[in-house]
């Protein structure tokens, strides 16, 4: 079925279902008049009739009478389409700001009086209000791109504004994985593909972006959503409808797939709306960059359901509750995206929001994120600012910390009497200050990040905080609440229900956060010297009595010196740089080692140091040295981050202090650059900090020494979960053997069923993907062995020795993969099976592991080449293996790195002589020459329409005998690389300059029609046609100037109008439009 059957058209449908009104062009169509898009011409992007007709209607009086006039708007219209700052994303975000926030002025209203009044351009209190318009093959003309016009699937308008560009797809013969396709097709329409040098290059319309929203891409299966900012990783589905009424209607196609949940739960006009408004942002990564973020689904339903308890609650338990969201899911941008909203609605807008974070190190970064609520953020620096600021009614966002409320201790002064008496203060019983009531109103709500920790105590600093703000509403916030028995006071004992949850399941199946393995290491550094500890202590304290040693023990236990030995710490830091420079640091990722106290983050620091530096001098001596590697660990620095107190060691003091003077932890956060030093931090050592809600994601491992369990490993772990670019797992390597806790830690917060294994779990054992693997490979053979190919093992394991046996399967196997699906099922399980590759590559794993990825990656790079298929390649693949295969495939003489030889290339006959079969010589060249027609069409319509006939025509004549098949190619390729050159007269035309439009208006106008009788007034007027566009586009900057296109069209209907020839006055319009069209592709040759 077609991309248009089988995705396009049934999102039209359900559009139109949701309210919509659609312009359907049909059919992969380019369209020749933009009065069927309602345009004056194809380079308007903002619909100019339906702004004005629209952004008119939104605006009125009280009494309902529209005020704006027709000059006003066309200032509004130049207003919001001659913004044009430095980079797409300055551009973006100015014109967002015009639509939600800032909103442009005129300078009078007319009716009432009123001066210098604004104008909304969205009516986003009244959704029904705005004109919600779909049109399919939205096409562009650009200027100065590599190609004329640009033709998106379907572009969504909002009053004219196109807000949503939606890029439909299904794998083709050109591009078997339709979802990378799609998204790279929407970043060529906003010139961020790069190119083969890494540079982009002008090939789209960057202003069709300059309102966008948003973007999907989708093959219907699956559906993804994404921004101007976003890459490929960041593009994620959307799995949730709510408000629960949208959930009930019709699929188009009879099943609700990503696609349809995509549709009913972003684009119904309520949530759209609202999703524009309120939860897409700006958000700034460095002092220079700004990104732009959607929400993601769970983050829309939790503020959904948030806002549902506060709009219906009866009291304050009624409206607060729990957000179980997991680690890197965005939870304080979920509390931006709910403060946002609120302050838009009459009936929420007036609460006092408060926002209590209990950690220090993670005050500074939830204020960050808490200033793109918009507002600006009020801080309790001390605690005696808590009645002044907080009591009042202001309707402000104030962040706090949670210590800010322990009770104070009265001071005393003694009475004399008791001086002499000999009695001092401490003697005395303490007179506690308590915090009391703040404010009592029933219009505050508090929105508590991390609420598994010190807010749980209800006769604490959290009874204190409940006790000052009575009648509050309170949200907390948590991905590890406290649900076991072993707590007494529960989460939501203390704070209410869940109002919305999203394990950390949900999160990796979404590919939100990674899946993290498991690497269990306590074996293999063993506790040797453990017997020698237990003797050496009960020696040293041989004449205490049992119950001193029990309290010795208690307080000072053998296990706890052996984490803080020299010999323990130094074997470990042996391990642990031996697996960071192996497995992690090859891929440019950085490491947390974590370990029992703060003595031994400085020992681990002394050792590791140690150890990197061995590590160098073992490289270097190598005799497969690996310079970049090295140049890597001389650039590495490691760093300790501990909480400094007042009888610290000075070599602590001096090890925490330099810490602070590299800004260890804002630079453990960058890419290693080394142009600039200070990003050299890779690893920190620490104890206790950075443990919880510390956002890295360059952070790809954990190496344990330290016994954690429950919420507090849980959050731990997750560090390493977070998505980069590149990074397709998150390690855990555990030195303390916690391979217990981690189970009971997984079964509470994860979401994961000990019973279940659907590949989605949050943490796996590092040796379970050893029968992955193995299924993996198992399953690539099976593919090949399904389709006839019975040597596929034999070949992919080296045992077929023979080269023109080897050459014989190889051709099978490509051959196999010229059906579309079969490609796309091979480039899938062949990802899958090196991604299991890369994690297990360096461990003891059978050879013939090894020996497949060669073998696959040969066949891969080969049906890359044969089918000119540039979606098949190695994106997804992690560093280690990719090398490998590359280095490996390179030495056949091909190159992943590079695309496919194109038909015209210099070396693509002599590439293609390598075939000894007629029949890949053949499959190759025809798809080549496919490739070429496509690609070069628009320069000259008639010329490779015909040259497409003949390929179709050698194909069906020699369907069996593969030799005359290829001949007869190779003398159609003659043809085709002679071009119009070698076409003898050309009907006595100009080659390059007449004949195109001469045959272009023959096979679109007089195809099935004799033409003898008016041959030469034909050519008469193609020549006089193609004078004056070879006049007219010399202008400076014509393309860029829609009014005087529109006017050399009307120049050439005026001739054809004149001609004397019914057929040609019939069909001016059509005629005229093709020939711009056809001058825009040859404009260099013309002009010449």
């Amino acid at each position: 079925m077609s991309e248009y059957l089988l995705v396009e058209k049934p999102f039209l449908e359900q559009l139109e279902s949701l309210g919509w009104t659609i312009i359907n062009h049909g059919e992969k169509c380019i369209p020749q008049d933009p009065k069927v898009s309602l345009r004056d011409n194809f380079r308007e992007i903002v619909i100019k009739k339906e702004f004005k007709k629209w952004v008119k209607k939104i605006n009125k009086i009280d009494n309902g009478v529209e005020w704006l006039t027709d000059k006003q708007l066309d200032e509004l219209y130049n207003m919001i389409t001659k913004v044009k700052l430095p980079s797409l994303i300055e551009t973006n975000k100015a014109i967002t700001e015009l639509l939600i926030e800032t909103k442009p002025r005129v300078d009078k209203n007319e009716v009432t009086g009123q001066g210098n009044p604004a104008v909304k351009l969205i009516d986003f209190e009244n959704p029904e209000s705005n004109h919600f318009l779909a049109i399919n093959q939205f096409r562009i003309d650009t200027v100065g791109a590599a190609k004329k016009f640009i033709i998106p699937d379907i572009v969504l308008f909002i009053n004219g504004i196109p807000v949503v560009v939606i890029e439909c797809k299904v794998p083709s013969s050109f591009a078997s994985d339709a979802m990378e396709e799609g998204i790279r097709q929407l970043l060529r329409y906003q010139n961020r593909r790069l190119n083969t040098e890494g540079k982009r290059e002008k090939e789209g319309e960057e202003a069709l972006f300059y309102y966008n929203q948003f973007m999907i891409s989708t093959y219907g299966d699956e559906a993804r959503v994404g921004t101007i900012s976003s890459n490929y990783e960041h593009y994620l589905e959307w799995k949730s409808i709510y408000p629960k009424r949208f959930e009930n209607f019709d699929a188009p196609l009879g099943k609700v797939r990503s696609q349809e949940i995509l549709i009913q739960g972003m684009l119904n006009k309520e949530n759209l709306l609202k999703i524009i408004k309120h939860f897409t942002i700006f958000k700034p990564v460095s002092a220079k960059r700004e990104i732009k973020i959607v929400c993601r689904y769970q983050q829309f339903r939790a503020v959904q359901k948030i806002i549902d308890k506060l709009l219906n609650g009866d009291n304050y338990l009624d409206r607060s509750g729990v957000i179980w969201h997991t680690q890197g899911s965005g939870k304080s941008l979920t509390m931006v995206f709910l403060v946002r909203q609120m302050r838009f609605m009459d009936k929420l807008k007036d609460y006092k929001i408060i926002m209590v974070n209990d950690r220090t190190d993670l005050e500074e970064q939830l204020g960050e994120t808490a200033k793109l609520t918009g507002e600006t953020v009020h801080y309790i620096e001390r605690s005696n600012q808590l009645k002044p600021k907080l009591s009042g009614n202001s309707s402000d966002l104030t962040l706090v910390m949670m210590h800010k409320f322990g009770d104070k201790m009265k001071e005393k002064k003694l009475a004399d009497n008791l001086i002499e008496a000999g009695i001092f203060e401490e003697d005395m019983l303490p007179e506690i200050e308590e915090l009391g009531v703040i404010n009592d109103s029933e219009r505050i709500i508090i929105l508590i990040d991390e609420a598994h920790r010190t807010q749980n105590n209800p006769f604490g600093l959290a009874g204190n905080l409940f006790k000052a703000f009575p009648n509050s509403t309170k949200i907390a916030f948590t991905g590890t609440p406290l649900i076991t028995d072993r707590h007494k006071k529960k989460t939501v004992d203390i704070f209410g229900d869940y109002i919305d949850k999203y394990r950390a399941k949900d999160s990796v199946k979404d590919g939100a956060t990674l899946q993290i393995l498991y690497v269990g290491r306590k074996d293999k550094i063993k506790l040797v010297k453990e017997k020698e500890f237990e003797f050496e202590f009960s020696e040293l304290f041989k004449d205490k009595s049992e119950k001193e040693i029990q309290e010795i023990n208690k307080r000072y236990g053998t296990y706890k010196n052996f984490l803080e030995s020299d010999d323990h710490i130094k074997t470990v830091s042996k391990d642990i740089v031996d697996h960071y420079v192996s497995e992690i640091l090859i891929d440019g990722f950085k490491a947390q080692v974590v370990c029992v106290n703060k003595i031994a983050t400085v020992k681990y620091k002394k050792f590791i140091d140690k150890a990197i530096e061995e590590k160098i001098i073992e490289l270097e001596n190598d005799y497969m040295r690996n310079d970049e590697l090295i140049k890597k660990l001389k650039f590495l620095k490691t760093a300790i981050v501990i909480s400094d107190e007042t009888n610290d060691p000075a070599d602590m003091v001096r090890l925490s202090k330099e810490s602070k003077k590299l800004n260890a932890i804002s630079n453990f956060k960058k890419e290693y650059n080394y142009e600039k030093p200070e990003t050299g931090i890779g690893i920190l050592i620490v104890c206790n900090r950075l443990l919880t809600g510390f956002d890295a994601p360059i952070e790809q491992v954990m190496y344990l020494d330290k016994i954690m369990k429950e919420h507090t490993l849980f959050q731990a772990i997750t560090r390493v979960n977070r998505t980069y670019k590149n990074k397709y797992k998150g390690y855990i390597v555990d030195y303390i053997g916690i391979s217990n806790q981690l189970k009971e830690t997984l079964c509470i917060y994860s979401g994961d069923d000990e019973n279940e294994d659907d590949g989605f779990r949050t943490i796996v054992d590092i040796n379970t993907e050893k029968p992955i693997l193995r299924d993996r490979y198992n399953r690539l053979i099976n593919l090949f062995l399904n389709k006839g190919v019975e040597e596929i093992e034999d070949y992919v394991l080296y045992n077929i020795k023979d080269s023109i046996k080897q050459y014989e399967v190889l051709e099978k196997c490509i051959d196999v993969c010229e059906n579309i699906q079969t490609r796309a099922q091979f480039e899938v399980y062949y990802k899958r099976y090196l991604s299991s590759l890369d994690i297990l590559i360096n461990l003891d794993i059978d050879k013939k592991y090894r020996f497949a990825m060669r073998s696959f990656g040969h066949i891969q790079a080969r049906i890359r080449h044969r089918f000119k298929d540039d979606s098949v390649n190695l994106v997804g693949v992690g560093e280690k293996v990719k090398e490998l295969i590359n280095k490996h495939v390179e030495s056949e003489g091909i190159s992943n790195k590079v695309p496919p030889l194109e038909l015209f290339d210099v070396d693509f006959k002599k590439n293609l002589d390598k075939h000894k079969n007629p029949k890949a010589k053949a499959s190759e060249m025809e798809h080549a020459m496919r490739k070429e027609i496509n690609l070069k069409r628009d320069t000259d319509p008639a010329l490779y329409d015909s040259f497409l006939e003949k390929l179709k025509e050698i194909l069906k004549r020699y369907s069996e005998d593969m030799e005359a098949r290829f001949k007869a190619m190779e003398e159609l390729y003659e043809e085709m690389k002679k071009g119009r050159k070698g076409m003898g007269s050309n009907n006595g035309l100009n080659p390059e300059k007449e004949a195109p439009f001469y045959d272009l208006l023959i096979n679109t106008i007089f195809k099935d029609i004799n033409i003898v009788d008016n041959e030469e007034n034909l050519k008469s007027i193609t020549c006089e046609i193609v004078r004056l566009i070879s006049q007219e586009i010399k202008r400076t900057n014509f393309w860029g100037s829609p009014a005087e296109i529109e006017a050399l069209k009307g120049h050439i209907g005026d001739i054809l109008l004149f001609s004397n020839i019914e057929i040609l006055e019939n069909n001016e319009e059509l005629i005229a439009n093709e020939f711009v069209n056809l001058a825009k592709s040859r404009h260099d040759i013309l002009v010449s």
